[in-house]
């Protein structure tokens, strides 16, 4: 999907609000293969001075699974941008969106690299999840195991005769 920043070039003051809400099918899959229905985007293109901008807010509620417990939950989701709207691209910058040749830009393939720079590369049920026990298995969330997680891998067993001399 493209929106048109034309009039915000065109205007030496600027500002239209759009919100939008697209459907996961529109994108190429999520990050950690957490799955939504739907994402939604309140996107502002304006242009004060002559400098337009678009203010990017995505949101959304992800079904993913825990790193340590491996629990499927759902994740709120919320992120936000401001970027610089350029009409060529004589350089490259990081904070800029760069229009096309009909002065639209592509507002999806935006949203997408947002959400993949800003989704958490581990993602956790809570804050204090416990994870699972590395010996039998366990969820340590909800249930005590007496295993001795103090085992020596034995990789660096003879570290551990060094240390014993």
């Amino acid at each position: 999907m493209k929106l048109s920043v034309r009039e915000a070039f065109a205007s030496y003051s600027y500002h239209k609000e759009y919100a939008l809400e697209f459907t996961s099918d529109m994108f190429d899959g999520f990050p950690n293969d957490a799955v939504t229905d739907k994402v939604n985007a309140a996107v502002v293109i304006s242009s004060e001075s002559g400098v337009v901008t678009c203010d990017i807010t995505v949101s959304a509620v992800f079904k993913t699974v825990c790193s340590r417990c491996l629990k499927e939950f759902s994740l709120p989701f919320e992120t936000n941008s401001k970027k610089l709207v350029r009409r060529d691209q004589t350089e490259d910058f990081e904070d800029v969106i760069y229009a096309d040749s009909s002065l639209a830009v592509d507002i999806v393939e935006e949203i997408r690299t947002l959400i993949y720079f800003e989704f958490p590369a581990k993602p956790l049920c809570s804050e204090d999840c416990k994870g699972l026990c590395p010996v039998c298995g366990c969820d340590l969330n909800t249930d005590c195991c007496s295993c001795d997680i103090r085992t020596v891998d034995p990789r660096l067993a003879v570290l551990k005769k060094l240390i014993d001399k």
